[in-house]
C-alpha cells in the first residue's frame, strides 16, 4: 500500500494558487469601490488650500500675465497661463492690484478659464473665489453661489496700491513756472526713468517690491491743480487748451532735452485719445475721459496711464524689458493770447519719483481671500 500522507494533489495546488491571484486582485479594487464614500470636506479642503496657496504666494506664469497690452484675454485663454495674484515669489501674501483686477474681470469665462489656470486637476470642482478689502463696501468675487456643503480656505492679504502724482500751485510757482515765458504755446515734460525707480542701488524702496514704483506694470497717475492761478492777468484769463501729447524716449547716457529723443507716440489736434494698454486724460473733475484733442483746461487736469502703457512705449522687444529707458510725456498747451502758465521748458522735466513731497508712494491694504470649493 502506498503512503501519501504527506503529499498535496496538482488539482489542489492549482486550484489555490488560483485563489489566491484573484484574492489578490479583489484587494487591489476594494479602495476604489469606496472612493464616493470618503469625506468630501477633508478632500475639497486640501483642493482649496492649494488654489489658496497658488493664487496668494505665487505671481503667476508668465509673472507678468496681468498686463493687458502684452498677454491679451485671447492669449491667456489659448496658452498655458497659471493665474497668480502676488507681486512676486519673494512677496508672498501681497498681492499686484492689477492681477487682482484682472483675475476679478468679465473678460474670462467661469468656470474652464480658472479651472485650468487655477484649480487645476481632472476633477470638474466648481468654486467661488472672493476677496474682501478693508474699506470696500463690496466684494470682488468669481464663482457660483455656496452650497450647503464645501470645503474652503480664508487667507489673509495685503493689497499694494498704486502711487500718483499731484502737482498744485506750490509745486509749479517754485519749480515749473516759467515767468518770462509770456507766450501762447507752452510745455510741460513729465520723466519716467526707469533706472531711478527700478534699479538705483542707493534708494531702498526701488529694491523692495512693497514699495516699489514699477512704471511697466503699475498705473501711472498725474494730477495738474490750480491751473487757473498761474496767469499774469488774472483780470482776463486767457482760454487754454491742451493741444498735443507727445511721448519721447531717451536712453540713460542721454539728458534732457538734448538729442536724440525718439518721438514714440505722437497725440495732436484730431487724435484719438485710445490705443491698448490706453491712457486717459480727464478736465476740470469730469467724471468722463476725453477722446480726442484739443481739450478745453480751466482748472485741472488729470492723466492715466493704465498698467503696461510705459512697458510697450519704452520696449521695442515687449518680452525683454530695458530697464535703462527713459521716457517722457510732453503736454503742450495753448492759449488764446500771451500770459505765463504752466512750463519747464527753462528747468528740467518734473520727475515722478519716490520723493513724497510730490508723489503719493505706493500703500498696502488689508483684505481677506477665500476659497470654496465643492
Amino acid at each position: 500500500m502506498i503512503d501519501d500522507t504527506a503529499n498535496l494533489s496538482i488539482d489542489f495546488l492549482a486550484g489555490f494558487t488560483i485563489f489566491i491571484i484573484a484574492f489578490i486582485y479583489v484587494a487591489t479594487l476594494i479602495p476604489g469601490l469606496f472612493l464616493g464614500l470618503q469625506s468630501n470636506t477633508i478632500d475639497y479642503n486640501a483642493v482649496a488650500y492649494r488654489t489658496g496657496v497658488i493664487l496668494v504666494e505665487d505671481p503667476g506664469s508668465p509673472v507678468s500675465w496681468e498686463i493687458p497690452g502684452i498677454y491679451s484675454d485671447y492669449y491667456i485663454q489659448t496658452n498655458s497661463i497659471r493665474f497668480g495674484l502676488a507681486l512676486s515669489k519673494d512677496t508672498p501674501n501681497i498681492l499686484s492690484v492689477q492681477k487682482v483686477n484682472r483675475f476679478f474681470c468679465s473678460t474670462f469665462v467661469y468656470p474652464q478659464d480658472y479651472r485650468s489656470r487655477a484649480i487645476f486637476g481632472d476633477y470638474p470642482y466648481l468654486f467661488n473665489i472672493s476677496l474682501q478689502l478693508s474699506g470696500d463696501n463690496t466684494t470682488k468675487s468669481i464663482g457660483d453661489i455656496r452650497p450647503d456643503g464645501y470645503g474652503y480656505i480664508r487667507r489673509v492679504v495685503q493689497l499694494k496700491g498704486w502711487s500718483n502724482a499731484t502737482i498744485g500751485s506750490a509745486t509749479i510757482n517754485a519749480l515749473h513756472l516759467n515767468s518770462t515765458a509770456n507766450v501762447t504755446t507752452h510745455v510741460f515734460s513729465i520723466q519716467i526713468n526707469s533706472t531711478d525707480l527700478l534699479d538705483n542701488a542707493t534708494n531702498p524702496s526701488c529694491n523692495n517690491p512693497l514699495y516699489q514704483i514699477n512704471p511697466w506694470e503699475d498705473q501711472i497717475m498725474v494730477n495738474l491743480t490750480d491751473l487757473n492761478t498761474l496767469y499774469y492777468d488774472n483780470s482776463h484769463p486767457p482760454n487754454v487748451t491742451l493741444s498735443r501729447i507727445t511721448i519721447l524716449k531717451a536712453q540713460q547716457s542721454q539728458s534732457y532735452p538734448s538729442p536724440p529723443l525718439s518721438v514714440l507716440e505722437d497725440f495732436n489736434s484730431g487724435s484719438s485719445l485710445s490705443g491698448v494698454p490706453p491712457f486717459y486724460v480727464y478736465a476740470d473733475g469730469n467724471s468722463t475721459h476725453e477722446s480726442t484733442l484739443p481739450v478745453n483746461v480751466a482748472d485741472n487736469l488729470s492723466l492715466v496711464f493704465t498698467p503696461g502703457f510705459f512697458y510697450q512705449m519704452g520696449n521695442n522687444n515687449l518680452y525683454q524689458l530695458d530697464t535703462t529707458t527713459q521716457l517722457y510725456v510732453n503736454l503742450t498747451f495753448q492759449l488764446d493770447n500771451n500770459d505765463w502758465y504752466l512750463n519747464n521748458t527753462a528747468s528740467e522735466p518734473f520727475e515722478y519719483n519716490y520723493n513724497p513731497a510730490y508723489v503719493t508712494q505706493p500703500g498696502l491694504r488689508s483684505g481677506v481671500m477665500e476659497i470654496a470649493v465643492w
